[in-house]
């Protein structure tokens, strides 16, 4: 950040001089005075005689101008200013997306095909459950009604967007001559990161067909395993949302249409940093079932969580129009509408851990699916064997990067003071 910001200042330093040296202004020329002729010579020799009516009435000497109450005061080239406003953000959808491999084949005590799955909320692990589902019910139909909906649409799409929202800052400026000026600007823009409200829904969706799947295996009524007691199902989607305010720390250029008058219009043009601070949103799903079968009691989790990823240090360019106005030559207001572009550093991160609770070693055993292609497996024991829900662990997997331009509007006004 610090040498982001010296690399800045070193800019703005040398984009200083180089308009210094083009707005040097040219030196005035001397205006030569002619020689008197030989006759005016001649005749300006004598004095002239004193005539007190024409020093009485001889036209007096011209007073020098006022200066103009008008536009700034030439003199005071510094320039503060407070402003605030609203900032309007079009974010882009586009990006690349992924989902982690299908889980490790391996079969089933009953020698049916599985899958080690990490998650039954996503990917392979939802689809292995409705494959499951589908296989059953072409040999017994009806036996099932729910499926699980699966989370991909979430995990594999811009679903985090800067938010609309007040912007306060502050500028220094400093004139170079009635047509350009410099200036420093630092904002806070209070639109923070948020998930959309579709990806909200369809979080929704996707624990409720995990609660109302697993509930209809084991819970019913009745239970599709009708020798499965003590069913308990339960899938609980927690949120954090609206974090990660943002600063923008920028410099540029002003170029004036008018250079007089009270009222001067204006075009920006800047580059700076922004830097997003505080927390990111995220979403965890908890999943957990229990069940006992044939005196075995079957406990696992599964836990899938959505975090947000943001490069804390952005590049930022902007462009925009305003307009000042003059109160008096100290003072007045400011306003403007600038569009800041940057490139969109938002990225989805997966993880996912499940977890199976164990008897001791030699005491549990296994319970079976229907023995279908593909099948499920439940166990209590490794040493007798692995449940479905038996895949390793999953940390921060790039499942969506985000690409394109955020353009971030800014409509401000501000007051400012020239010294």
């Amino acid at each position: 950040m610090k040498t982001r910001l010296r690399a800045l200042f070193l800019l703005m330093g040398v984009m200083l001089a180089v308009v210094a040296l083009v707005s040097l202004p040219v030196a005035a020329q001397q205006t030569t005075l002619a020689a008197p002729s030989a006759t005016a010579a001649a005749s300006s020799s004598a004095p002239a005689p004193y005539n007190p009516a024409a020093a009485a009435f001889a036209t007096p000497k011209p007073a020098p101008a006022a200066a103009s109450s008008e536009g700034p005061d030439p003199d005071r080239r510094w320039e503060v200013e407070i402003h605030g406003g609203y900032q309007f953000a079009i974010n882009p959808t586009s990006g690349t997306s992924n989902l982690p491999n299908p889980g490790a084949p391996f079969n089933t005590l009953g020698a049916s095909p599985t899958r080690a799955i990490s998650s039954w909320y996503f990917g392979d692990g939802a689809s292995l459950y409705n494959q499951f589902v589908g296989a059953v019910n072409a040999i017994v139909p009806g036996t099932f009604t729910q499926t699980i909906t699966p989370w991909d649409p979430v995990l594999t799409s811009s679903v985090v967007r800067r938010q609309d929202g007040g912007t306060v800052g502050g500028r220094v400026s400093y004139d170079f001559n009635r047509r350009i000026n410099a200036e420093l600007n630092f904002d806070y823009n209070l639109g923070d990161l948020a998930f959309t409200s579709g990806s909200l829904i369809n979080t929704q969706a996707t624990s409720d067909s995990w609660a109302a799947s697993w509930g209809e295996y084991w819970v019913g009524p009745p239970p599709v395993c009708a020798v499965c007691t003590n069913g308990v199902v339960s899938s609980t989607p927690s949120l954090v949302n609206h974090q990660g305010a943002a600063f923008e720390f920028t410099g540029g250029v002003n170029v004036n249409f008018w250079t007089s008058g009270r009222f001067i219009p204006y075009a920006s043009v800047g580059v700076g940093v922004l830097h997003t601070t505080g927390d990111v949103p995220a979403i965890n799903l908890t999943g957990n079932y229990q069940f006992t079968f044939l005196g075995q009691t079957y406990n696992e989790t599964d836990s899938a969580t959505l975090v947000t990823s943001v490069q804390g240090n952005t590049f930022v360019g902007y462009v925009g129009v305003g307009a000042k106005y003059y109160v008096t030559p100290h003072w007045g207001f400011r306003f403007d509408v600038r569009d800041h572009i940057s490139a969109n550093g938002i990225s989805n991160l997966l993880s996912a851990s499940p977890s199976v609770v164990l008897v001791p070693a030699g005491t549990g055993s296994c319970a079976l699916g229907a023995g279908t292609t593909p099948d499920l497996q439940w166990c209590n024991d490794t040493t007798v064997g692995a449940s479905s829900l038996s895949g390793p662990a999953i940390s921060n997997f790039h499942s969506f990067s985000g690409s394109g331009a955020l353009h971030q509007v800014s409509v401000t006004g501000g007051l400012f003071f020239r010294f």
